[in-house]
């Protein structure tokens, strides 16, 4: 058989498999791009004015057109006499810039359990995005404050 002349089918095959690659090619390159950015970044943690409050620094990321909110959870030790404190607090998507670049937010979190923080204690701190469908994006972050 020549070389030069393959039969139709060989060559309907070789287009074939050709836009397939083109195509996968596209999709790869183009889906990084479509990617969701969501992030959360706990910068900073501090006891408040008060030791019923801490204060934390996050940076966040957040997709434009998105309807996620921000929640902020922080968690005392466990006294020996009393509650451990504990506090949330949540920034809706409306006071959320969403825009693909990070925004920092300087938010103060009050313990709701009637425990206290003091300062030295070792809290753990959640920031993130709490999903419909149950999921969590964000970080959890230990600090001494």
């Amino acid at each position: 058989m020549n070389a030069m002349k393959l039969p139709r089918t060989t060559r309907l095959a070789g287009v074939a498999v050709a836009a397939l690659m083109a195509t996968a090619g596209a999709v790869a390159v183009a889906s990084p791009a479509a990617a969701k950015s969501h992030s959360v970044v706990i910068d900073k943690v501090a006891l408040g004015s008060t030791n019923k409050s801490v204060e934390t620094d996050v940076t966040y990321t957040c997709d434009q057109g998105s309807d996620v909110d921000l929640k902020v959870t922080v968690k005392g030790p466990g006294r020996v006499f009393g509650l451990p404190a504990q506090g949330t607090t949540t920034v809706p998507n409306k006071d959320l810039t969403c825009d693909f670049k990070p925004h920092a937010l300087h938010l103060k979190v009050t313990s709701l359990t009637g425990g206290t923080f003091e300062k030295g204690d070792y809290v753990g701190v959640t920031a993130g995005y709490p999903l419909k469908n149950g999921d969590f994006l964000g970080e959890t972050k230990s600090f001494f404050i």
